[in-house]
């Protein structure tokens, strides 16, 4: 006996005895996965004012080129805070800035949208002691 079973995508096309006539079969490419961050390195929590600070980031999967965006919660604007990317790497690095007696408590959030728009993002914080008297 035998059986005519419909394949493909579209279900157009015979299947004879696990033989497929459709054009539609065969190997599909695998579907981008979303991206995730696989580490983000930070100078430390307690950092002192007129330092300078280097932040990284790398992430797997994803569908380039990315674009990256570093948040700072005092202003902060460093420079390469939004780059666009076929790596999946990245980095800024800032000078710490607090004129106040007291300790600034930083928040910084960070960024990465896909080509298909995929969006991950991390928060962390830092402390910027006040420069010494």
């Amino acid at each position: 006996m035998i059986r005519a079973l419909r394949c493909g995508l579209l279900g157009a096309g015979i299947c004879l005895l696990g033989a497929c006539s459709s054009a539609n079969s065969g190997i599909y490419p695998e579907p981008v996965r979303l991206p995730v961050i696989t580490s983000l390195s930070t100078p430390g929590s307690d950092l002192a004012a007129g330092q300078q600070a280097q932040f990284s980031l790398a992430w797997a999967y994803g569908q380039p080129p990315f674009t990256v965006s570093w948040t700072f919660n005092d202003g902060t604007d460093p420079t390469g805070a939004e780059t666009v990317t076929d790596d999946r790497t990245n980095s800024v690095t800032l000078l710490l800035v607090n004129a106040g007696p007291e300790p600034l408590d930083v928040i910084c959030i960070v960024y990465v949208v896909d080509s298909l728009e995929n969006q991950i993002s991390r928060t962390f914080s830092f402390r910027v002691e006040p420069p010494a008297p």
